[in-house]
Order: C-alpha cells, then sequence, then structure tokens
C-alpha cells in the first residue's frame, strides 16, 4: 500500500462521512471520476450528482452512521481493496461491515467501487426499499 492509495481511501470515506451537502458535493469531486461509479445491493450510481445524492440518501436515512476502515488497504496496481464498518457514535458494534473493490482511474480518482456487505445488516441500517434513496 503506497501513501496515493490511502489519499484516495481517505478521500472516498470522507465523501461518505460528510453531513453536509456542500462538504459532501467537494467530497465527491475530489474522490470520484466524473464518469466513476458504485455499484452495491443497497444502491448504484454513475457520475458526480448520481454519487452524491446516493450518499446524501444514506446521511439522511442513517443519521450519525459513519464509515470506517476495518483492515489494511490492500492494492495492486490501480486496484484497491478495503474492509469497512459503519459504526454509530452510541454503538460499540458495527452496525454493518463489508468490503469495497475500488478501480483507480488515471487522474487518480476513482472509477468504479463495486462494494458488498459480510454478514448481516442489523435493523438499525436496513432498507427495506433496497436502496438509500
Amino acid at each position: 500500500m503506497t501513501d496515493r492509495h490511502r489519499i484516495i481511501v481517505e478521500r472516498y470515506l470522507e465523501a461518505w462521512n460528510a453531513t453536509d451537502a456542500i462538504l459532501r458535493a467537494k467530497a465527491v469531486a475530489s474522490a470520484w471520476d466524473l464518469s466513476g461509479i458504485y455499484n452495491s445491493s443497497m444502491g448504484n450510481a454513475k457520475g458526480h450528482d448520481d454519487l452524491v445524492g446516493l450518499i446524501a440518501g444514506f446521511r439522511a436515512r442513517f443519521p450519525g452512521a459513519l464509515f470506517h476502515l476495518a483492515g489494511d488497504i490492500h492494492n495492486l496496481d490501480d486496484i484497491i481493496s478495503v474492509e469497512w464498518e459503519i459504526l454509530y457514535p452510541d454503538c460499540e458494534a458495527p452496525a454493518a461491515t463489508g468490503r469495497d473493490i475500488i478501480v483507480v482511474a488515471a487522474n487518480d480518482r476513482i472509477q468504479a467501487v463495486h462494494s458488498t456487505f459480510s454478514g448481516a445488516i442489523n435493523e438499525r441500517v436496513t432498507d427495506p426499499g433496497g436502496q438509500f434513496r
């Protein structure tokens, strides 16, 4: 893992954890390529506007929840693998855990994220509609 990969992951988590709409849009622009995509069982997005909207939906539905790294950052050239957990400030146990495979574009911004959840997601983060928004 290089500093370059750590910076990419930090920008990615910053976008997901941004509670302010303006800061969220700036974080998405800093982290993702203009045509960047996000794919998971909880939602899909393409381009900055969709990404900002998806993350805003997550923030609205799960206020206070924050993404944290749950392990080391692994990489092979422009592919990064990270494990994460969603924590609430008032809970010790993670609300959810997962792994993201991040594909990095030539401009060091995220081209694609493929996200999977590991294990059960507790009721506090269950979205019966199947997406964050």
